[in-house]
């Protein structure tokens, strides 16, 4: 199966790799209205899946956000249609369940994603612009500006989420 067959279903609309690990396991990022029937909670009082959901060959990795209430209704419904689970962590979390990736292009995701995988953001810088642009197959100017519009739309989204929390 490829990530594209994963278009169209349960109301995928967008699928695309972020990154591939050396084990294989990748982080996809999904967009889409999920179809009812489908595992997620269906009114925000039920909880939240939050991003970014993982695929490893047949596994999928994903974090849920509720109450202890409505993780036990949610694990029900999974129990309910077969779905096997394992919890790896159970916690408190005090945090809007926002992806500062969503508010980007997938141009800006696909840009400022390997210039993380690739070192650009190390120091020292594993990689130059100019070869990560030709990596990319876009022209320098071209990535400076997917660069600049996906750092400035995640330091939006950091800074409204911040802003939102302190209120």
């Amino acid at each position: 199966m490829s990530l594209n067959d994963l278009i169209g279903v349960a109301g995928f609309e967008t699928v695309q790799l972020l990154s591939k690990e050396s084990d294989g396991s990748l982080t996809v990022f999904i967009e889409g209205r999920p179809r009812s029937g489908w595992h997620r909670p269906s009114h925000p009082a039920e909880g939240h899946g939050y991003p970014p959901f993982e695929l490893e060959g047949d596994k999928w990795r994903m974090t849920f956000l509720g109450s202890e209430g409505q993780v036990r209704k949610i694990l029900a419904r999974l129990d309910r249609r077969g779905l096997r689970y394992r919890i790896i962590h159970s916690g408190d979390a005090r945090f809007e369940p926002v992806s500062p990736l969503s508010a980007l292009s997938p141009r800006q995701r696909e840009a400022i994603m390997a210039a993380y995988r690739k070192g650009y953001y190390d120091f020292p810088r594993r990689i130059k612009s100019g070869e990560l642009a030709t990596s990319l197959g876009i022209a320098k100017s071209t990535l400076a500006q997917h660069l600049r519009k996906a750092e400035k739309g995640i330091l939006d989204v950091l800074s409204s989420t911040k802003t939102t929390a302190s209120q």
